[in-house]
């Protein structure tokens, strides 16, 4: 894939999808919590970002010679913030009839370590 912004949306998506998925694994049937809830949390946490993490390296891997890493950090991870939060409210939100306030207590700030994480990863490629 030589088109960033194509690469930078589909990565985006897959940040949002294998989460979203690996989360299935935690309901019953019937749609209900088979663990804790705050350990449910826990765990997506550590899941959602250890997928982001990899994610960004395999951008930052695909496109060695980016002229600004630090900005480009910005944008993937503003974009992948946006993709996430919009994916959410459609499936979440409005599909699965989660309220908004419990959506952004329990996930939505969450999503601003997607911002920080893709700066920090930018700032890292950065030229000395």
């Amino acid at each position: 894939m030589k088109n960033k912004n194509l690469a930078i949306v589909i990565y985006g998506f897959l940040s949002w999808l294998l989460p979203f998925v690996f989360s299935f694994f935690f309901f019953s049937k019937s749609g209900t919590l088979s663990i804790d809830y705050d350990l449910f949390k826990s765990i997506m946490s550590v899941f959602g970002s250890g997928v982001g993490l990899y994610l960004l390296a395999l951008y930052f891997k695909k496109f060695p010679k980016l002229k600004t890493p630090l900005r480009e950090g910005l944008v993937v991870g503003l974009t992948w913030f946006v993709l996430n939060v919009v994916l959410d409210l459609l499936v979440l939100v409005k599909g699965f009839h989660m309220p908004l306030q419990t959506w952004v207590n329990g996930v939505g700030v969450r999503y601003l370590l997607i911002i920080v994480s893709s700066a920090c990863v930018g700032w890292m490629f950065q030229k000395k």
